[in-house]
């Protein structure tokens, strides 16, 4: 393979741009033409290129076996990378991870960007959720899996947030607006022992607020609390597991006598969570759009041999509710009790699934794809 023969700068208009070692990476472009190129390719490419603020190009007679490539030199602080690049005979500019024509200058700028921000990876791997590259996405995974390591219940939710962003790699950017709807907040449940990401995710909703794994060109990962948007991606509460529910939590299908009556939902609830040993997790939002109190509705169960996933459909429709199982990003289980009715697209899709999970296949179909990489590449 051709490799460029010596170093150039490429100069991409980015000044507004702060990048993670301080200093824009070196970049040097070396273009090999393939037979049969128009014969003024080469001037016009030169010029969309040297427009860009591309300087030191490189454009030359290229051998049948030549492949276009990345080559990452210098420190990780201060790299420097050296492409190859094909013009091919339909005047096509072939670029790792790319194939651009001569009014392609935007997508262009774009692909020079995202290498000097992320190197090779920002311009060969395909994006995941919030735009991350799969290695971010693990890292991403991989920091919010850490458990809550205090006990939530009552705690104001700006505290509650703060103090699990302290044990995060990653910084936690809460503006003044996302504060001030945190502040009349208190956290309902327990939950110490529960991954951060999905507790920060059940401590946001109550907010309005939504919790979004971000990578600023030329920063470094964050995570991002802001209003909840219908078309925006969120964390979720939760994974859908891809095991059947048996194989997940097997206590659900035990069976056992039982007989409740006269008894509020909430303290139903409460007993069958202390027997399955796993959390129960409201979704408060749904409640409170369909006005809908635990504590106000009373269950009745007959006299019975039921499994607890019995029970608990029995209990929780006399309130309109149901349970869905989930994981969290430590893949303990957990129960999310919401609403049997689904929330209506204009009220944000807050409740169900929620504005995150979008209770359509489709959706589901997406996150399943995405934890089975995460749970891939952790293997």
């Amino acid at each position: 393979m051709r490799t460029a023969a010596k170093t150039v700068l490429v100069a991409v208009s980015l000044a507004s741009a702060v990048w993670a070692g301080g200093v824009k990476p070196r970049v040097s472009l070396e273009l090999l033409t393939r037979p049969g190129l128009p014969l003024m390719a080469s001037q016009q490419w030169f010029k969309v290129l040297t427009d860009l603020g591309v300087s030191g190009l490189q454009i030359h007679a290229g051998g049948p076996r030549d492949e276009v490539a990345i080559t990452q030199q210098g420190s990780k602080a201060s790299p420097e990378y050296r492409v190859v690049g094909i013009l091919a005979a339909d005047n096509s500019l072939y670029l790792p991870g790319g194939k651009f024509s001569l009014t392609d200058s935007g997508r262009l700028r774009k692909w020079l960007d995202e290498l000097g921000d992320q190197g090779a990876a920002g311009v060969t791997e395909k994006r995941s959720a919030f735009g991350l590259i799969a290695r971010q996405l693990e890292q991403v995974n991989a920091d919010l899996k850490k458990p809550v390591g205090f006990s939530t219940k009552g705690m104001s939710g700006v505290k509650a947030v703060s103090q699990v962003a302290a044990r995060l790699d990653f910084p936690l950017v809460l503006d003044e607006e996302a504060k001030r709807e945190l502040t009349g907040v208190k956290v309902a449940e327990e939950l110490s022992g529960i991954s951060s990401g999905t507790a920060l995710a059940v401590m946001l909703r109550p907010a309005g607020l939504v919790l979004e794994p971000v990578r600023p060109q030329g920063g470094e990962l964050q995570y991002r609390v802001g209003k909840a948007q219908a078309d925006h991606q969120a964390w979720p509460v939760g994974w859908k597991p891809e095991a059947k529910a048996v194989k997940v939590l097997p206590d659900l299908f035990e069976f056992l006598n039982v007989e409740i009556k006269d008894t509020p939902v909430s303290e139903a609830l409460e007993a069958i969570e202390g027997r399955l040993k796993i959390p129960f997790l409201f979704d408060h939002n749904a409640l409170a759009l369909y006005g809908i109190d635990p504590t106000q509705v009373q269950a009745d169960v007959p006299s019975k041999r039921l499994t607890y996933t019995q029970i608990l459909n029995k209990v929780l429709m006399q309130a309109k509710l149901k349970y869905e199982l989930r994981l969290d990003e430590a893949d303990k289980p957990f129960l999310w009790i919401t609403t049997v009715k689904p929330v209506p697209q204009e009220q944000g899709g807050i409740g169900g699934y929620g504005l995150e999970w979008r209770a359509q296949r489709g959706r589901d179909n997406f996150w399943r794809g995405i934890m089975r990489f995460v749970r891939r590449r952790r293997a």
